[in-house]
């Protein structure tokens, strides 16, 4: 007689065994808040508890479900924990209320508190100082410290003396005092006109290059820029302020090699400091120094050798040994606490960060007493308060600073960053500020400007920004502040003002005001308007020819442009024949008549595969280990001096390219995809480059300039490892897209750089060794027939 086997052992659900934590970290979550709520002192905590239990107890009654679908077994337990999960959950939920009402009782009581503490007036002490009073001070200061040495250790030309000595004055003011200096796109403007006159200085050179932190190259400028000082004998505050950007840079690239750098940056350091005893103009000075950029990179890695190197020099008053240590902890704190939001920080960096700030607190306090009239040391006492969730005593420090010089603009900006709805403030916080700036009617200084400062700082935080400035933004409170300084400011700023009006004119649609405006100012739009805003190059052109009687027909072209060229041309030949247009409008209509007519020659053109044959002939390589792999793909890994791959036959003047690149980013330094076009036998001098770049630390970015680092225009923007690209020449103008977005609109080329029916076009990469990049399906076209 044959028995049966016996039945298989019954086994639970694995449904069911993962819903059993999940019911008992519920009923540990109800547990934390019925019996030991008392513990949880902060809203938002419970209430992170309670979901967390909500969370728990409705994935455990889904898996609860799912496995009495399945038929799983024992039924009866997946019964038990569905009813138990949703009655924990029910009851879980009933505790949302209270600490649901308590976070947003404490938003807004915060953004309560936050407008209270900026609609509060601007204290308008009469004894207060104003950067312009300080600029005598300043100036001398610069005198001493950047001019002289130019004067006694530059390389000196007719040619170029008069203009490099007012370019220094102007980086001095830059450095020192924002509300009185000429403004970075001036400055870059008075750069290019010496560089093409031959100057050769090292001094000047890198005060130039600074300029371009942007560059792909900007490290390697920098360290170029201290060697050369070093070797022409000039003193030690310009070999510390080049091996300051030199470590700058190099922190972002290749950190060991920064690390080389510091201990003669920091010597050097020791003997600007030591040179003479500083007066009041240099203490000024060295603040500021410390408080932007390259000085306060060095306090954020190398606060403590920074400070040392400043505590062994005798002669150094003790607020400033303070103030500086305080500083330092200040930057020191911030980096341990990192940029997330506070629920993202671990328990660890917030005990470093209040370690930190608790060391600035006290260095800071002693200052005070030393020198209570210092507006930096209240200032960085405001970021102290800011992280310690202190607003009242963060306005408080914000008067002191301002009772002690009025337009100190370091403290405006720091009571900004307060009333921001992440911190302390709201938009209408914001706003109350603003106006309250604005009510000073001090348009003899920045300080009313801080409206517009308001408006920007609102509109970042946006989802659409365009949106907001055309129906949100406070538009009487702008023109009121505009108006404002049109009429009592600084008559050398009338140009800004008016760029800056026609620009919020324009973002509200009033075509009428933005073309009077456009025509008071003979259609040259401020260049610090144009790079403040990132405007179109023939931005003022374009709006002036869209506010008139050819504005429909340019539309219309616009329009065509992507459907058909025949339409566009016809539209714009059209609106060139309307009668009584500006000239300004006539010579942009007649350049997008000729950039259409370039792109319909173009569209003719066949698209070939940019990449050579096997045995490289009718080419020419310089440099790297080029891997032909096929005609849709180039693989190079760089050389040392640069990498290069040219067709010898000329692409011409007017091409356009597309394809893919791999940047692999591994190591330090950067990796680079260049793309050079110019004259076959001076690519580096009179060529056009233009270099995408990335780097392990996060950085990337696109260049375009005259050679490889000549008048640079440089963009720093994310990208992908793998991005597509589309590069067009037309009309001695560049566009570059990149990784779907438009890098480079219609820009102009370089001035100097020769591009003609003979150039040629290079790939390759100006970077270091051992990098990895990947030309991928690269076509290009051109009017240049294929032989």
């Amino acid at each position: 007689m044959n028995v049966p086997p016996p039945l298989p052992r019954q086994r639970i659900s694995a449904f069911v065994l993962i819903a059993i934590p999940l019911l008992l970290l519920a009923l540990a979550a109800r547990a934390i808040l019925g019996g030991f709520g008392h513990l949880l002192t902060e809203p938002l905590q419970k209430l992170t508890v309670a979901l967390g239990g909500i969370v728990a107890a409705g994935v455990a009654a889904i898996l609860g479900i799912v496995a009495l679908f399945l038929r799983r077994r024992p039924w009866v337990l997946s019964m038990v924990l569905v009813v138990a999960a949703i009655c924990l959950g029910k009851l879980l939920t009933g505790e949302l209320r209270q600490p649901i009402e308590g976070v947003t009782s404490r938003l807004r009581e915060s953004a309560a508190q936050g407008f209270v503490l900026g609609k509060e007036p601007i204290p308008q002490e009469k004894g207060a100082s104003t950067g312009a009073q300080l600029q005598p001070s300043m100036v001398a200061w610069g005198e001493e410290a950047m001019v002289r040495p130019y004067l006694e250790h530059g390389h000196h030309d007719p040619a170029w003396d008069d203009a490099a000595q007012q370019f220094i004055r102007g980086v001095a003011l830059e450095v020192t005092d924002y509300s009185v200096s000429p403004g970075e796109e001036h400055l870059r403007a008075l750069g290019r006109q010496l560089q093409h006159a031959g100057c050769n200085d090292p001094w000047v050179l890198f005060l130039i290059r600074r300029l371009g932190e942007k560059d792909p190259d900007f490290a390697e400028a920098m360290a170029k820029a201290s060697s050369s000082l070093a070797s022409a004998g000039y003193p030690p505050f310009c070999l510390w302020w080049a091996r300051a950007e030199t470590v700058r840079g190099l922190r972002r690239e290749a950190p060991s090699e920064a690390a080389a750098v510091m201990k003669d940056c920091l010597e050097a350091l020791r003997g600007a400091l030591s040179a003479k005893p500083l007066d009041a103009g240099a203490y000024c000075a060295w603040s500021e120094l410390f408080s932007s950029d390259a000085g306060e990179k060095l306090l954020e890695q190398n606060g403590e050798e920074v400070c040392g190197v400043v505590d062994s020099v005798a002669g150094v008053q003790e607020w400033f040994r303070l103030w500086l240590r305080g500083h330092s902890e200040v930057q020191q704190a911030w980096l341990a606490r990192g940029g997330g939001w506070a629920n993202s920080v671990t328990e660890e960096r917030w005990k470093l960060f209040s370690q930190h700030l608790a060391a600035a607190r006290a260095a800071l306090e002693q200052a005070q007493k030393l020198e209570p009239d210092q507006p930096a040391i209240a200032t960085t006492m405001m970021t102290v308060e800011l992280g310690c969730s202190r607003p009242e005593e963060m306005r408080q420090q914000f008067d002191r600073a301002i009772q002690a010089r009025f337009d100190y603009l370091p403290a405006y900006g720091s009571m900004r960053n307060g009333l921001l709805p992440r911190w302390f403030g709201s938009t209408e916080a914001q706003l109350a500020f603003g106006r309250a700036c604005l009510a000073t009617g001090r348009f003899d200084t920045e300080v009313p400007c801080q409206m517009l400062q308001v408006v920007y700082d609102i509109a970042k935080d946006q989802k659409d920004p365009e949106q907001y400035y055309k129906t949100g933004a406070p538009w009487e409170d702008l023109m009121k502040t505009l108006d404002g300084y049109l009429a009592h400011g600084n008559p050398a700023r009338r140009s800004y003002y008016l760029s800056e009006k026609a620009v919020f004119a324009s973002k509200r649609g009033m075509d009428e005001l933005v073309g009077q405006l456009l025509k008071e100012l003979d259609y040259k739009v401020d260049p610090e308007v144009v790079a403040g805003w990132n405007l179109p190059v023939d931005w003022a052109e374009r709006i002036a020819s869209l506010s008139g009687p050819a504005g429909k027909l340019v539309l219309e072209a616009d329009h065509e442009d992507h459907m058909n060229l025949g339409r566009s041309l016809a539209s714009l030949l059209a609106a060139q024949k309307l009668p009584d247009l500006p000239p300004v409008v006539q010579g942009y209509i007649a350049q997008r008549i000729a950039d259409v007519q370039a792109l319909t020659a173009l569209d003719s053109a066949p698209w070939l595969p940019w990449a050579p044959p096997q045995d490289q002939s009718g080419w020419k390589v310089e440099g790297g280990n080029w891997q032909i792999s096929s005609s849709a793909l180039l693989e190079l890994k760089t050389g040392n001096a640069g990498s290069f791959l040219t067709r010898l036959r000329p692409v011409g003047d007017t091409w356009d390219i597309r394809g893919e690149l791999f940047l692999k980013n591994q190591g330090p330094g950067r990796v680079e995809a260049a793309f050079f076009c110019g004259p076959p036998d001076n690519r580096e001098g009179r060529g056009l480059s233009l270099r995408f770049w990335s780097n392990v630390n996060g950085w990337a970015g696109a260049s375009v300039a005259r050679g490889f680092e000549n008048e640079a225009m440089s963009k720093q923007r994310d990208l992908a490892e793998s991005f597509p690209i589309y590069i067009r020449m037309i009309n001695h103008r560049i566009g570059v897209m990149a990784d779907n977005g438009v890098w480079f609109a219609n820009q102009p080329i370089p001035e100097g750089t020769e591009i003609d029916k003979n150039s040629v076009l290079t790939i390759g990469s100006t970077a270091g060794a051992g990098k990895t990049v990947e030309f991928r399906r690269v076509l290009c076209r051109s009017l240049i027939k294929a032989n």
